[in-house]
């Protein structure tokens, strides 16, 4: 439901449709362990985005489908969340590399 919710606050609060297409990509359901750290870099791509759109941050924070509420953070806490945020994707898409290497060798 909280996908459904997302989806329809962006269309109606976003005009361009590459912003509604980078606030809305699509997570696909992981079936493996690589999936799930592919999932994980997914998640902080768009944790990434999310943030650094105050905005929406603004909706996320009322959304009672989140599930969890998101802290209040000034735009300078936004702002340097970023890069952090950026750091750990860069670390989870670099692991399934690793393991096709790992696999290689055995």
């Amino acid at each position: 439901m909280f996908s459904a919710a997302l989806t329809a606050h962006v269309e109606a609060a976003y005009a361009d449709d590459d912003t509604r297409d980078a606030l809305c990509a699509p997570a696909p359901h992981p079936h493996s362990a690589l999936d799930w750290i592919r999932f994980f870099s997914d998640t902080q791509e768009r944790s990434k985005r999310w943030t650094a759109d105050p905005a929406l941050i603004d909706w996320l924070s009322t959304c009672r489908l989140m599930g969890r509420r998101l802290p209040q953070l000034s735009p300078e806490q936004r702002t340097a969340l970023l890069p952090m945020l950026q750091a750990q994707q860069l670390k989870l898409a670099e692991l399934p590399h690793q393991a096709d290497v790992v696999t290689a060798v055995n």
